[in-house]
């Protein structure tokens, strides 16, 4: 739960992001109508707004999970077991160990062996983002059909 709670909460960023989305995206005639037409204001927000913002909620669950996938540090403070550790925290690691046994090789096997770490890394790089990659492929329809729905014509 340490490592899940503390981000969970809004933080300024997400809460100036939410505001101006809905002043500036959601027409207030739309929600004009809706009250004209007889709907409250819970049925105003799960019918106008909430299908109005989607684009906002997706861009703000994508922030915030890629700030999640991405955090190897509070593994490296909070985990011991390493059975529970994080993908990023075991990447780290093996870059960690591959720089270790590239500077002391010499002393441990009496020859000199050196791993391409370069390539290492770029590995480690595309084995990091191609799980968001993919994520953002599935949520980038909420994009666009968010633009389209809360369209007005004036």
């Amino acid at each position: 739960w340490a490592l899940l709670v503390p981000s969970l909460l809004l933080n300024g960023f997400n809460v100036t992001l939410m505001r101006n989305y809905y002043t500036q995206s959601i027409p207030a005639s739309m929600l004009e109508a809706a009250r004209i037409d007889g709907a409250k204001e819970h049925a105003i927000f799960t019918k106008v707004v909430f299908p109005c913002s989607k684009p906002m909620i997706t861009t703000i669950s994508l922030m915030s999970a890629l700030a999640y996938w991405n955090d190897w540090n509070n593994g490296l403070y909070y985990i011991t077991d390493e059975r529970k550790m994080g993908l990023q925290s075991i990447l780290n690691n093996i870059i960690q160990n591959a720089e270790f046994l590239n500077k002391n090789s010499a002393s441990m096997t009496g020859q000199v062996l050196k791993a391409p770490i370069e390539s290492l890394r770029m590995a480690v790089a595309l084995v990091a983002a191609l799980p968001m990659v993919i994520v953002y492929f599935f949520l980038q329809k909420y994009f666009v059909a968010g633009i389209t729905v809360g369209a007005v014509k004036e």
